[in-house]
């Protein structure tokens, strides 16, 4: 018995060696695979998204006394209900969702609250803010899956490698005015 089990085994080792031969005979060369570590910039992550997507550049909003709500309501799809005068609380609606539907992002950072999951539009500064990106549907997977009716991902601006101090003032109708004073710093 002993006997049959050594020539089994010996069997299919040498069995293996012939088929490993017949393996090593069959074997394309393929060409080498270059991969980059380059990031996508903003316009190729907008195209590779399956989401409908609008890009909001602020830098002439901040001469004027805008604020987000009032640049998001100039976006087709976007409802914005203000619920008083200037600086008052305002929700945001993409495409007839309730405002509860749609995510808030500032740097890919989640702002709906967990009790309400309403975001002021009003409460983020636009000074900080370089543009507004605004996904109808379903949110990029950078986002989270989990937005039903939208999101919204406020990115602000890049820290510089020197110093800078803005100042700038705002005058508009009904006398409103605005001072704003920015420093950014590395």
């Amino acid at each position: 018995m002993q006997r049959r089990v050594w020539l089994a085994v010996v069997c299919a080792v040498a069995l293996m060696g012939r088929l490993s031969e017949t393996q090593a005979q069959n074997v394309i060369p393929l060409p080498p695979i270059h991969i980059r570590d380059q990031p996508f910039t903003e316009a190729q992550r907008l195209r590779e998204t399956s989401t409908f997507a609008t890009v909001i550049d602020t830098t002439e909003a901040t001469s004027r006394v805008d604020s987000v709500s009032d640049l998001l309501s100039e976006s087709v799809g976007v409802q914005v209900r203000s619920f008083g005068g200037l600086g008052a609380f305002s929700t945001v609606s993409i495409r007839g969702a309730t405002p509860n539907q749609v995510e808030f992002y500032l740097d890919n950072v989640l702002l709906n609250t967990a009790n309400t999951s309403l975001v002021d539009a009003e409460t983020v500064p636009l000074d900080n803010v370089e543009r507004i990106e605004i996904y109808r549907g379903f949110a990029p997977l950078q986002l989270g899956a989990g937005s039903i009716g939208g999101a919204i991902n406020l990115v602000t601006r890049q820290v510089a490698g020197e110093t800078i101090n803005r100042t700038s003032v705002s005058y508009g109708s009904y006398n409103t005015q605005r001072l704003t004073l920015y420093r950014s710093q590395a």
